[in-house]
Formats: structure tokens, C-alpha cells, sequence
């Protein structure tokens, strides 16, 4: 294991977009949560290549379009931590597992090392074709 609940939620605020919001406070809430996924994936690798997916995808990034049903939905720090409501796995497996990444980002055309020090967040991202509201 290479960090506790508060490493995790740092390094989730280092490797984030910019368009993902921080985590700020570790509530008990966090500090929980994040504690049970570092038992269940608690190598650094891992959490490195969670990260990287963020590069594979619109969604992860606050980017895609919004559906009717969830207007105001945004992928952050608790969201990844807390398992899907309907299929009741942890977000942040789904995203290691790269199923939420844009099509044609999974055959290695569009993917990025998976070394983290690869992902340039500050790079502007132009979404072209889609709408935005």
C-alpha cells in the first residue's frame, strides 16, 4: 500500500482536469470510502491508470453532454469512490476497466502512456460537433 485515504484524495486533486472539481475537506465520509477502495486496490499502479482513463474520456472530464435525466451530473472525488446505483460496482473499477471511455480511445489509437507523468491536463480541450448545453 503506498498511502492512506488522504493520499488518495490528493492525488486524485494533483491528476484531475481542471474541469473536475477538487476535493477539498477529508469528512469522515471520504476518509471511509476511500479507505475501503484503497483495500480493495491498493497499489499506486492502479490508481495511476484510474487517473489516465480521465484523458480517455468526455464524461470523466465534465465534457460530454448532459442527459435530460441528471441535468446537473459531475464526476468528482465521491462519485468515483462509491459504487454505481445500478449495477452496484465501484465507479473507479469501471473506469480502471476504461468503460467509460470515448469510442476509439480503447484500441490504442487515441490512448496515452499510462505513465501519469504523460497526462498535460493544462492542454485546452476543443470539443467540436456536440452540443454543449
Amino acid at each position: 500500500a503506498w498511502g492512506g485515504p488522504l493520499a488518495l484524495m490528493n492525488f486524485f486533486n494533483e491528476h484531475r482536469p481542471p474541469s473536475v472539481p477538487k476535493a477539498t475537506i477529508l469528512t469522515e465520509a471520504r476518509k471511509k470510502t476511500a479507505a475501503a477502495a484503497l483495500k480493495q486496490q491498493p497499489t499506486k499502479e492502479f490508481w495511476e491508470e484510474v487517473m489516465t482513463q480521465f484523458g480517455q474520456s468526455l464524461f470523466l472530464q465534465n465534457l460530454a453532454p448532459k442527459s435530460e435525466a441528471h441535468p446537473h451530473f459531475r464526476v468528482k472525488f465521491d462519485w468515483l469512490m462509491v459504487r454505481g446505483k445500478n449495477d452496484h460496482i465501484e465507479n473507479y473499477i469501471k473506469v480502471h476497466e476504461g468503460q467509460y471511455a470515448d469510442r476509439g480511445a480503447s484500441d490504442g489509437k487515441f490512448r496515452q502512456s499510462s505513465a501519469i507523468d504523460s497526462i498535460n491536463w493544462k492542454e485546452p480541450v476543443t470539443v467540436t460537433g456536440r452540443a454543449t448545453s
